[in-house]
């Protein structure tokens, strides 16, 4: 028929291929990854620093392993370990008992020691001394401090809890080569008293001799323990 014949205006004509194949049909490299991402930018390689660290002193490993094991006079090792235990407490505060409340108390306790041991160059092992803290920490926990023996003479505040077991600790370490500097009792992370055993006081000196003692304690202050 004569429609048969005319051509169909409304009909989509095949599209021409120019002979080169595309980069995806062809077995290229795909303009996107395989997830549909589009690939990064290379990323820059770091720059190198160009200039070389400065040479050790051929002095640097030359150390008096002598003043290691023995510390000079006016220095010392500091050991500090730490434990928890939770307690309850009242206090009685401008003539008004307070209420029952309870702590998570940190304990930390810090060792003073001057000698290492030559063979095994430390001057106690930590557990010798977590044993002992460990000890002293157990016999609080969970306990009302104010039914505890000596808080039935004086209040449970962290000040005189401190200072209590700072006796009970000296105590316990008695024959250890090392000396119970100070316990810090925290009753919160931001909140803590410390008892502490404190340098002792200066000798009296003549007038004439005190400005070389100052002068003296001025340069060396820095090196000395408190």
């Amino acid at each position: 028929m004569i429609g048969d014949l005319l051509p169909n205006p409304w009909k989509k004509k095949p599209k021409q291929q120019t002979g080169a194949l595309t980069s995806r049909t062809a077995g290229g490299p795909s303009r996107r990854r395989s997830n549909g991402r589009r690939k990064p930018a290379d990323v820059p390689a770091a720059p190198q620093p160009s200039a070389r660290p400065e040479a050790l002193p051929e002095t640097f490993w030359d150390v008096d392993l002598e003043q290691v094991l023995n510390a000079p006079q006016g220095y010392a090792y500091e050991i500090s370990l730490d434990v928890f235990f939770n307690a309850r407490h009242a206090v009685i505060s401008d003539g008004t008992r307070g209420v029952v409340h309870a702590h998570s108390y940190r304990l930390a306790a810090t060792f003073r020691a001057q000698i290492l041991s030559k063979e095994e160059a430390f001057a106690v092992g930590y557990q010798q001394l977590r044993e002992r803290i460990k000890q002293v920490a157990s016999a609080y926990n969970n306990r009302f401090l104010n039914d505890l023996p000596p808080f039935r003479r004086i209040q449970p505040t962290t000040e005189a809890l401190s200072a209590v077991i700072y006796q009970q600790i000296q105590r316990l370490i008695d024959g250890l080569p090392v000396d119970l500097v100070r316990v810090t009792v925290y009753e919160s992370p931001t909140e803590a008293v410390a008892f502490q055993r404190v340098q002792e006081a200066e000798p009296q000196v003549s007038v004439q001799a005190m400005d070389v003692q100052a002068s003296l304690t001025e340069r060396v202050s820095f090196q000395r323990n408190t």
